[in-house]
């Protein structure tokens, strides 16, 4: 009996670039939104690999998939048992250490699409040589602004003790 894996891996690419196109992004900025290279995706998308539980997971986040696609889509991948009365969805866990250190940085660099905004920033004006990247809806991205705009605002007018000019004696 022949595999089935290839055919289903061709309608889960399919699927996939149904998603990215219905959301009208290219390759680069739904693979970027996940952080994988665009030509990985394009694998994906061309059904000559599958993506891994975790990556399949982020793209169904990104793309906003309702859990009955995502079931059919996880399906499709090899990853739920259909025989199965009860289905777990397993959701990626994302641990982050909190580092105290501050990078100090003189060059950023900000993308924008429909699924939100990356400001990578790097030393020097080298955008391959980033030394953090942060990923944020369009909307906390006014937010963010807006804050640093107070703030900066606070520094400029709040900076020091307030004076009053020196008073010249005639």
């Amino acid at each position: 009996m022949a595999n089935p894996l290839p055919a289903k891996s061709k309608l889960l690419g399919q699927s996939l670039k149904w998603l990215r196109e219905t959301s009208k992004e290219t390759l680069a900025e739904a693979a970027g939104a996940v952080e994988i290279d665009d030509k990985t995706l394009a694998r994906f998308e061309n059904g000559q690999e599958l993506p891994s539980e975790d990556l399949l997971e982020l793209l169904f986040s990104h793309f906003n998939v309702d859990e009955n696609q995502a079931l059919r889509l996880r399906r499709l991948a090899g990853y739920d048992d259909a025989s199965g009365d009860m289905q777990l969805v397993k959701m990626p866990v994302v641990l982050l250490g909190v580092d105290q250190r501050v990078v100090y940085t003189d060059g950023v660099h900000i993308e924008v699409n429909p699924a939100g905004v990356t400001v990578t920033f790097s030393q020097g004006h080298d955008p391959f040589m980033p030394v953090s990247r942060v990923g944020m809806s369009v909307e906390q991205a006014k937010s963010v602004l807006h804050t640093l705009e107070q703030a900066l605002l606070r520094a400029k007018y709040l900076a020091g003790p307030k004076a009053l000019p020196p008073t010249s004696d005639n």
